[in-house]
Formats: C-alpha cells, sequence, structure tokens
C-alpha cells in the first residue's frame, strides 16, 4: 500500500474522513489497487487490505480496555479475583442512552439475504466493495458541508441547532443514493429512521447498536454494516 499512495495522499484521506477507520481504511486500499491496476476481486493476487487504529477517549458508562480485556479474560480489572469479575453489560444502564433518533442512508449489496432495492423495484448486484465505495463518496460530501456549517454556527449561535436539519445537499444525496424506504419520505423527515430503541437497534446486529448508541447529537458514524446492507447513520436526537 505505501508503495502506490504517497503520504500526502495518505494524510488528505485521513482528513476527508477524521475517527472514520472504515472509511479511511477502505480509502486507502481502493487507491492502492487503483494504482496497481486491480479491478476489483479481478485479480485476488493483487488485492490490497489496510488497516487504521483509532484511539477514541473513554466514555461514561462504558468500560476501559483494560477493564475489558480483564473482563474477558475472567479476572477483575481493578485487582480482583477471577470469580469476582463482572460481566459486560448487554444493555443500557442507568443514566444511559435508552433510545436515539436516527438519520440514515443504505446501500445494499448482493452478499445481504433480500439483495432487493425497495426504492427502485429491482434487484441489487453490486458488491459490497462497491457498497463501500459508494457510501464513502458520499459521506466525504457530509461531512465537508458539516464543517463548513459548523464554521458559520460558531459565528451565530442562534444557528446552533442547523447541523442537525437535514440540508438541501443531505437531502438530495439521500434521495439519490439511499436504498431505504425512508429515503421517499418528504421534506426533512427524509431518511429519517424515528426514535430506535436499545432492542431495536440491536437487530439491527452488534456493530449497528454501539455506533448509534456512541453517536453525539448531530454526527455522522463511519461506515457500519447491517443484515440490510451497509449504512451512514446521523444521531439527530
Amino acid at each position: 500500500v505505501t508503495e502506490n499512495v504517497s503520504v500526502a495522499a495518505l494524510g488528505s484521506i485521513a482528513g476527508d474522513f477524521s475517527l472514520k477507520p472504515r472509511a479511511v481504511s477502505g480509502e486507502v486500499a481502493a487507491r492502492a489497487a487503483e494504482a496497481l491496476g486491480v479491478d476489483g476481486v479481478a485479480n485476488a493476487a493483487r488485492q490490497c487490505a489496510a488497516v487504521t487504529v483509532v484511539f477514541l477517549p473513554p466514555t461514561k458508562g462504558h468500560l476501559s480496555s483494560l477493564d475489558e480485556a480483564a473482563v474477558l479474560a475472567g479476572v477483575s480489572g481493578s485487582g480482583g479475583s477471577a470469580g469476582s469479575a463482572k460481566r459486560p453489560k448487554t444493555g443500557p444502564g442507568k443514566g444511559e442512552v435508552q433510545s436515539v433518533r436516527l438519520r440514515h442512508l443504505l446501500v445494499r449489496h448482493r452478499d445481504i439475504r433480500q439483495p432487493f432495492d425497495p426504492v427502485r423495484k429491482k434487484p441489487v448486484i453490486r458488491t459490497q466493495l462497491e457498497a463501500d465505495a459508494r457510501l464513502r463518496g458520499v459521506l466525504r460530501e457530509l461531512l465537508l458541508e458539516q464543517r463548513t456549517l459548523k464554521a458559520e454556527v460558531r459565528q451565530d449561535r442562534k444557528a446552533s441547532m442547523a447541523h442537525v436539519q437535514p440540508t438541501p445537499k443531505c437531502l438530495t444525496l439521500t434521495k439519490e443514493f439511499s436504498e431505504c424506504e425512508s429515503a421517499t419520505k418528504g421534506g426533512g423527515m427524509c431518511g429519517d429512521l424515528g426514535w430506535v430503541s436499545f432492542d431495536d437497534l440491536r437487530s439491527f446486529g452488534p456493530t449497528f447498536a454501539e455506533v448509534a448508541r456512541t453517536l453525539s447529537v448531530g454526527q455522522w458514524s463511519d461506515l457500519v454494516s447491517s443484515d440490510h446492507g451497509v449504512h451512514l447513520l446521523q444521531r439527530i436526537a
């Protein structure tokens, strides 16, 4: 990868997708594959992989990495015995998020259970790599716009909630690319999943649930997979 993607390009990609390791890794691998002339999965011997590691600060209500490792190993992170180790939480505890309101874009691929686009009424034949690439392009535009809006908000405190309102670009991208029926909703409801409980989040898969619960209001997620395809999530309340 490093032989085909310059340091400057790596820095640019990391800046475009700040704290979005899946998007960064996918874009770096795609750039390297393009430089090698690899077309998708046509040449397995020359495929590229990139791994991005992001160190996030601990959040309230979550185990530290050391405590979590200790729990998984069967010992207490605070020096107790194996028998006294606490099990990881399986649901939100007191004071934690019980439900979130989400906006999303969904791109399906052929490897899901039902590879069919209900919006355009046609089968989906793209690969997951192609779905990821499509959503990375969308995410880049949304993050660029959001950075611009946040700069404007700093100048106007009355617009402090502007970043959670669907912008014309967000609405356009959702209607153009999303393959969820929520994309057909009118006005500001376009792409809106409504209030989603913790149990409903888990029905999308553990990764989806964890990502949704840890988003701050207005924040766009990294690419996240579920049984329905690949999503971009934005917490709006």
